[in-house]
């Protein structure tokens, strides 16, 4: 079993009323020095993987903030199968990860906002996935 390397954690403000899940794929929120969870597939504006959980207080004035690994490795969660060596990128709103070798391989048009490359396989949607963060816009064709 590998371990998660930390080369940098920076903390993040998360805006009031918002929740994000351990091992979610961030992006930027809307003001400086927050992280947000991303619109959808293929998001751009990655932050990194939050290393912990956040749930929001109903006060307005509760400040919180979440712990974001900018590089290293750190786990993620799948949304499907993946092979280790898998280019991956942010997946839906709720910030899990998917391959997008097929989409490199088959040429098709477009940018692809690649968060990292699985350090680890796994084989259905929800599983624990280690990614090696290496953020980078490359075409898929």
């Amino acid at each position: 079993m590998m371990n998660q390397l930390c080369v940098l954690d920076v903390s993040y403000g998360v805006a009031f009323g918002n929740s994000i899940s351990q091992y979610a794929a961030v992006v930027c929120g809307a003001n400086d020095g927050f992280a947000a969870l991303p619109a959808g597939q293929n998001a751009a504006g990655f932050l990194g993987i939050t290393q912990n959980q956040v749930t929001q207080s109903s006060q307005a004035n509760c400040q919180t903030s979440v712990s974001v690994r900018k590089l290293g490795v750190a786990w993620a969660v799948s949304n499907g199968a993946i092979n280790y060596g898998d280019h991956l990128i942010i997946a839906s709103a709720v910030g899990d990860v998917m391959s997008v070798e097929a989409t490199i391989q088959a040429g098709t048009n477009g940018l692809l906002n690649v968060i990292g490359k699985a350090e680890s396989s796994a084989t259905a949607s929800g599983q624990p996935v280690f990614v090696w963060l290496d953020p980078q816009v490359i075409p898929a064709a």
